[in-house]
C-alpha cells in the first residue's frame, strides 16, 4: 500500500463519508476501552482497528510518521538503531503538551487515512458485518463523522485514575493531570450514539455488550433487508 502523497491524497479525499457498518470506540485515558473493544469484537465476530496502534507502524523506521518525527525533532527520539526511542518518546508527551500537539498535527492524517484503507480492505473482504475501531482522541480530533456510529467507553474519573496508576506506574496527580488534557468523559457521552459503564465489574460490562451486539445486528439486518428491496441503481 503506497505512502506517498498520492495515495495519502486519494484516501484523505473520501474523508467525507462515513464508512459503512463501522463503529468508532472512545473514551478517556483509563477508561477501558481497549478491553472493551476487543470484547465487542469478539461478541460481534468483527475485526478490531486500534488507532494507536496505527500510529506506532507509521513511527516504524522509514514510515510516513517516523520520516515527519525526524524531519521535526532530529535525533531526539531515536536510538542508535534509528528506532524510536519510545519510552522516552512517552515521557516527552506525557509532561509536554506542545509537543504532543505538534506530533498529534503530523501523525493524524497519516492514521486517519491508513484506518479508512484498513477498513476498506476488511470490507471488501466480507469478513463482517460491522467493524470495530477504537479511536482515542475521536471527538477531540473530530474524526467522528467518518463512522456509522460512535460509542463511549465511560467510568469515574477516580476509577481511570487509579487504573493510569497501575497501569503505567504514575502517581496519583500525574494520572489525575493526564486526564484533564482530555475532554471530560461526560462530554463526549453527550455525542454519542451508544455508551458503555465500564466502571464496574466485567459482568456488568459484559451485559451492555450483549444489548449493545443485539442493536447492531438488527440494524446491520434491516440495512441489509432495505438494500434487497431498494437495491443501489
Amino acid at each position: 500500500m503506497s505512502n506517498g502523497p498520492c495515495g495519502l491524497d486519494a484516501r484523505l479525499g473520501q474523508l467525507g463519508r462515513p464508512l459503512p457498518r463501522s463503529l468508532a470506540l472512545t473514551g478517556g485515558m483509563g477508561a477501558g476501552k481497549s478491553t472493551v473493544a476487543r470484547l465487542l469484537g469478539e461478541l460481534l465476530d468483527a475485526p478490531v482497528i486500534d488507532v494507536d496502534g496505527v500510529c506506532r507502524d507509521l513511527l516504524q523506521p522509514g514510515k510516513a510518521g517516523w520520516l515527519a518525527l525526524r524531519e521535526n525533532w532530529g535525533d531526539r527520539f531515536l536510538v542508535a538503531s534509528g528506532e524510536v526511542d519510545r519510552p522516552r518518546l512517552r515521557v516527552a508527551l506525557f509532561a509536554d503538551d506542545f509537543l504532543r500537539r505538534s506530533l498529534d498535527a503530523l501523525l493524524h492524517p497519516l492514521a486517519r487515512a491508513e484506518v479508512r484503507a484498513r477498513a476498506e480492505a476488511f470490507s471488501h473482504g466480507g469478513r463482517s458485518s460491522w467493524l470495530v475501531i477504537e479511536v482515542p482522541l475521536l471527538f477531540e480530533a473530530g474524526w467522528q463523522d467518518d463512522f456509522e456510529r460512535t460509542v463511549v467507553v465511560w467510568a469515574e474519573p477516580e476509577i481511570c485514575a487509579g487504573r493510569l496508576v497501575g497501569r503505567d506506574g504514575v502517581s496519583l496527580q500525574q494520572a489525575r493531570q493526564a486526564i484533564s488534557r482530555q475532554w471530560p468523559l461526560c462530554r463526549k457521552v453527550l455525542l454519542a450514539d451508544h455508551v458503555v459503564d465500564n466502571g464496574g465489574c466485567r459482568l456488568y460490562t459484559l451485559s451492555q455488550l450483549f444489548g449493545l451486539r443485539r442493536v447492531l445486528l438488527e440494524a446491520a439486518e434491516k440495512e441489509k433487508n432495505l438494500d434487497t428491496v431498494f437495491p443501489c441503481q
